[in-house]
């Protein structure tokens, strides 16, 4: 299932059991497209056996993070597990403009933080800064990290965090999504699976790819690897 021209929130959920047989697989399915999400299954491992029990890995989506909460509590009824649901770690600020190690860098895209067991959205979204904490308050924001002060604290890691992704539709105009009004700027593991996903798709259709690149793929290193491809 797939949705275009939209920003979509993704979790993943494992469901176990006699899939088929319960038809437990179908009313997850029936139960995310019913609450108006979409899904993707990922993995599967069917039992050999009437007696053994299978395990289906789905992605599950929807077009903002509290319908998206909904379905997740929905699916959670149903015996699926969410996958990786963990808070945001934090850690505090010890110095004025100084994030700590490993702190995350934003995206210029529609942000949540989990704090708490909630999902906070992240204000005065912007590109490349630090995402400062108020636990107490419940709230989030950007803050460039030259204006961090000491005693905030900010998110480390990438646990605990929703970033929308742009959905791709069958259809669409290839390479299209890097045209779309919601960002000038893409988390850059979203663009390289988009990007790879669509050559592969243009030359199983005997389609040839044209590359306009800039003076970065040769002083990275990265010619004789575009090269190849």
């Amino acid at each position: 299932m797939g949705r275009s021209d939209a920003t979509v929130y993704t979790a993943e959920i494992s469901v176990s059991g006699h899939l088929i047989d319960s038809g437990l697989l179908l009313r997850v399915f029936d139960s995310v497209a019913n609450l108006g999400g979409e899904f993707k299954i990922l993995d599967t491992e069917f039992g050999k056996t009437k007696e053994d029990k299978g395990r289906a890995i789905i992605q599950v989506g929807a077009d903002t993070c509290e319908e998206l909460d909904e379905i997740l509590s929905r699916v959670r009824e149903l015996g699926a597990e969410v996958l990786d649901e963990n808070h945001a770690e934090l850690a505090m600020v010890e110095q004025d403009g100084v994030c700590p190690d490993g702190f995350y860098a934003s995206t210029n895209i529609e942000t949540y933080v989990c704090v708490d067991g909630q999902w906070v959205p992240v204000d005065d979204i912007e590109m490349d800064c630090a995402i400062v904490v108020d636990a107490r308050k419940r709230t989030a924001r950007c803050c460039p990290i030259a204006q961090v002060v000491r005693g905030q604290h900010v998110v480390v890691g990438a646990c605990g965090i929703r970033v929308a992704s742009m959905a791709s539709a069958r259809g669409t105009e290839v390479f299209s999504f890097m045209g779309s009004d919601v960002s000038s700027e893409r988390p850059k593991t979203l663009v390289v699976e988009q990007v790879a996903r669509e050559i592969k798709e243009v030359r199983s259709r005997g389609g040839k790819i044209l590359v306009v690149a800039g003076p970065a793929v040769i002083h990275t290193g990265a010619g004789r690897h575009l090269s190849r491809l």
